[in-house]
């Protein structure tokens, strides 16, 4: 069993008693876990690379975790626009998935806030739901949104100088793009 997340529904609760952590903390494991599948196997994924404690996690094994995923954009490879930042997450996540999982961008915001401000990053609030939670077939059309939630930030004009790819469920269908251990530290 991984240490850094469980990989399927079926494994969250194992993986909780084997890590001795709670089931609220291997269901947000499970759904960053998730979400970075589907980035990487999006057009999303080619665009940003991921930083950061978790990068640490997934990446290199180590026992140190942040709250959210964190991500610098390549270049200028992803447009400093809201709309075209949420567009692109949402092609990448939401809709059927291997994961069993409901997913949504619920919220993101641009800080600075101001357009034209250099080193913008956007905060992005991405819902969830499992299996026999309350939302999970209305997770689309809930109007205020759902407490289970990944959060992600996307920073752009971030130096992104050397990358590795994570290879994070063993068959390759998407590899994530994730700075070296060298860049992150």
């Amino acid at each position: 069993m991984n240490s850094a997340s469980p990989r399927s529904v079926a494994e969250i609760e194992a993986w909780s008693r084997a890590f001795v952590t709670t089931m609220e903390e291997a269901r947000q494991r499970f759904a960053s876990f998730a979400v970075l599948n589907l980035v990487a196997q999006a057009d999303l994924g080619r665009a940003i690379a991921m930083k950061g404690g978790n990068a640490l996690r997934f990446g290199f094994g180590s026992q140190r975790s942040t709250v959210d995923l964190d991500f610098s954009v390549a270049g200028n490879l992803l447009a400093d626009d809201e709309a075209e930042v949420r567009a692109q997450l949402a092609r990448a996540i939401e809709g059927p998935n291997a994961f069993q999982l409901r997913l949504r961008v619920q919220s993101i915001r641009r800080n600075p806030a101001r357009p034209g401000t250099t080193h913008p990053t956007y905060a992005i609030g991405i819902g969830f739901q499992l299996p026999g939670d309350r939302f999970y077939n209305t997770l689309a059309t809930v109007a205020t949104g759902v407490h289970s939630v990944v959060r992600l930030e996307i920073s752009l004009n971030d130096a992104v100088c050397e990358c590795i790819e994570l290879d994070l469920d063993g068959t390759t269908r998407g590899m994530l793009r994730c700075c070296s251990l060298e860049d992150i530290v």
